[in-house]
């Protein structure tokens, strides 16, 4: 961390409850219960929140897992990477960069963009709380399963694009669109996380450097050109494909070549690293991925409804009905049928499955010739006995 968190005393474990002595505990180290040995973190406190698990960094950043106990509520925290000197010019810019950051998600009300819940600080360095999203990030996914399925990728997608419209909307440009900066809730939807990240600094030689994941930004970033919106499609367009492959388009040993690769060639065709994906989703990444802004989608409406095409054409190809689309899959539907809801639809359209006795016919037939057999004999042996 960039200050040091205050300790805490004391710690309950998470699986019996037994209280712990934390005061000669290293802070956020893994213990193990005396008692049941279970594994128990033990945290630190920021502010009023219990800070218990690291998540991941940024370049602007570190992202903890945390605990408000006041609204009783999982939260993340990011806290800004590095020393804050007072009276320091680089400190007080960094400090006001998270600071304008933080304000301006905190503008953006959209259910996929990841919402800011306060601004504060913590022995002068500021921090930002936030919603915590269970689900992980993007490249946690796809590390997991190597690629995705080209519907969850272009669901992924199209709520992405979502939230970047309203940043859009709100005067935003990202600039650091990737797969670490698009985390999932528990449900698989996406948001989108750390706006105004990426941007041209000055380093240590004077020479103006690209700030950003180079794997993923646009040319005209690489060439220090003008950036808008159409730098965030290519990126987005960069980790749809990324998601489709489980590489992106451009990878090579150095930065410098993955750079070079992007100014002087096209961007490859997705389906020349997964035969699979349909020929409207490879058509849309193709103009996502054009070199001139010019050429790309000119606004994200534009994108949004070629990508719910595409979504749209591979359920009717693979014909996956499901309680979300199944409705506006079918076409004049009568009217009984327009009244049923999606899973009701569904039901009515899967096919019947035939009945226990209809499936075991003869030996249900031999097991009730039996039954009567027995009762037969039974009955026989009972009037010899009355006799």
């Amino acid at each position: 961390m960039s200050f040091e968190a205050e300790r805490v005393d004391q710690i309950a474990c998470r699986s019996c409850g037994l209280d712990i002595d934390a005061r000669r505990l290293e802070s956020m180290s893994v213990i193990s219960c005396p008692r049941c040995k279970a594994k128990n973190r033990v945290p630190v406190k920021i502010g009023n929140l219990i800070v218990d698990k690291p998540l991941g960094q940024g370049t602007a950043g570190i992202v903890f897992r945390a605990f408000d106990p006041v609204l009783k509520r999982r939260v993340a925290v990011k806290v800004l990477k590095g020393e804050t000197k007072k009276g320091d010019p680089g400190s007080e810019q960094r400090v006001r960069k998270i600071l304008n950051e933080a304000r301006a998600m905190a503008a953006i009300n959209h259910p996929n963009v990841v919402k800011i819940h306060k601004i504060s600080t913590h022995q002068g360095t500021p921090y930002i709380e936030m919603e915590f999203l269970s689900g992980g990030s993007v490249k946690d996914l796809v590390k997991r399963h190597k690629r995705l399925p080209e519907a969850d990728a272009l669901q992924i997608a199209i709520d992405c694009a979502k939230g970047l419209k309203a940043a859009h909307a709100s005067g935003l440009v990202h600039r650091d669109v990737k797969p670490e900066n698009m985390l999932l809730t528990e449900e698989g939807d996406a948001k989108l996380l750390d706006f105004g990240v990426a941007q041209f600094r000055e380093n240590s030689k004077g020479k103006k450097k690209v700030v950003g994941t180079p794997y993923y930004v646009a040319p005209e970033v690489v060439k220090q050109e003008a950036v808008d919106h159409r730098s965030d499609i290519y990126s987005l367009g960069c980790t749809l494909f990324y998601m489709l492959c489980g590489r992106p388009p451009f990878d090579a040993e150095s930065v410098t070549a993955v750079y070079m690769a992007r100014l002087k060639h096209p961007a490859p065709q997705v389906r020349q690293f997964n035969k699979e994906v349909t020929k409207k989703t490879n058509d849309v990444l193709v103009q996502m991925l054009r070199r001139n802004p010019e050429d790309r989608y000119p606004q994200y409406d534009n994108l949004i409804r070629d990508l719910e095409k595409a979504m749209h054409l591979l359920k009717q190809d693979t014909h996956l009905l499901t309680a979300s689309t199944v409705a506006s899959l079918i076409e004049e539907p009568d009217d009984e049928f327009a009244q049923l809801s999606p899973e009701e639809r569904i039901a009515m359209m899967a096919p019947k499955k035939p009945s226990f006795i209809k499936q075991n016919l003869p030996l249900v037939l031999f097991l009730a010739i039996v039954i009567a057999l027995i009762l037969l004999g039974v009955g026989i042996g009972l009037m010899y006995m009355n006799k």
